[in-house]
C-alpha cells in the first residue's frame, strides 16, 4: 500500500476510526453485509458527530450507509442521524449494506465527517487504508475579552506546585469553542501529586453552561502539559459568556 495510513491511525477532530469486523453476512439467516466501526473520543470533553458512508463494491456498486448505533455503556441499538461519543470513551457503529454478500481487496469506503472532513478508503489484506484525506479550512477567530473572564486559583495551584498561564479562547465558526492554556510545575515535588484540571463556562447569571476536565496523572505529567478544552455544538452565544473558571483538583 506504499504509504497509505491504515484508517486506526488517523485522528480526526480527536476522533479516530477503527473497522474492528467487515463482513456477518449470512444467507441462511439472511443478514445485511455489517461493518463494525468502533469510534474514540480522545478528547477531555464530549463530542457530537455526523458520519456519512459511501460503500463502492467491486462486486455491487456504490452503496449507502443504513446505521444502527451501538452506546457503549448501556449496549443498546438506536438510530441516529447525529453521533455522541462521551470523553475519553468509545462508541460502536454498525454500518449496514442490505445488497452486499461479499467484501473485497479493492472495495472502496469513503466517510465524511460533520461535513467537513472526507476519508476515502481501500480495503487491502483485510486492513482498511486511506487514500485520500480532504479537510476544510478552518476559520478561527480569537476572543481576547473573554479570556479576560478566566478565572484560576493560584493558591491550589501552589500547594499542588503547578501554575496555569497563558490562555487562548477561540472558535472555528462552525460551532465549536477552544480552550487552551498551559502548565508548569513551580516545585520539584509535583510528581507527588496527581490532578485533574476543571474547567467550567459560566453564562453572565453564573449558570453552568459547559465543563470539560482533563486527569494528569503521576506518570503523565513531566513539569509541562498543554490543555486543550473542546466544546463542540457551543451554540451558546459567546458574548454571554460571564465567566470560565479553571481548577486543578
Amino acid at each position: 500500500m506504499g504509504n497509505n495510513e491504515r484508517l486506526k491511525d488517523i485522528l480526526v477532530d480527536e476522533l479516530s476510526f477503527d473497522v474492528i469486523k467487515d463482513g456477518g453476512y449470512s444467507k441462511k439467516s439472511f443478514e445485511s453485509y455489517t461493518i463494525i466501526l468502533k469510534v474514540t473520543n480522545h478528547s477531555n470533553a464530549e463530542i457530537d458527530f455526523k458520519l456519512r458512508v459511501r460503500y463502492t463494491s467491486i462486486l455491487f456498486g456504490l452503496m449507502v450507509d443504513d446505521f444502527q448505533y451501538k452506546d457503549s455503556e448501556n449496549m443498546t441499538y438506536v438510530m441516529y442521524s447525529t453521533y455522541k461519543i462521551n470523553q475519553k470513551s468509545f462508541g460502536i457503529l454498525r454500518i449496514r449494506f442490505d445488497e452486499i454478500t461479499e467484501v473485497c481487496d479493492g472495495d472502496r469506503m469513503e466517510l465524511e465527517i460533520s461535513e467537513r472532513t472526507k476519508l476515502l478508503l481501500i480495503r487491502n489484506k483485510g486492513e482498511w487504508y486511506v487514500l485520500e484525506k480532504q479537510t476544510k479550512a478552518l476559520d478561527f477567530s480569537r476572543y481576547p475579552e473573554i479570556e479576560n473572564l478566566i478565572e484560576h486559583f493560584e493558591a491550589i495551584e501552589d500547594r499542588m506546585g503547578i501554575t496555569i498561564q497563558n490562555f487562548c479562547v477561540r472558535d472555528d465558526n462552525e460551532g465549536t469553542l477552544y480552550l487552551d492554556f498551559e502548565i508548569f510545575a513551580t516545585r520539584g515535588d509535583y510528581y507527588k501529586n496527581s490532578f485533574c484540571i476543571h474547567a467550567v463556562i459560566y453564562d453572565k447569571g453564573n449558570n453552568i453552561v459547559k465543563m470539560a476536565h482533563d486527569f494528569t496523572g503521576n506518570d503523565g505529567f513531566k513539569g509541562y502539559g498543554k490543555f486543550c478544552g473542546i466544546f463542540h455544538n457551543f451554540d451558546f452565544p459567546i458574548s454571554e459568556i460571564g465567566l470560565i473558571r479553571i481548577y486543578p483538583a
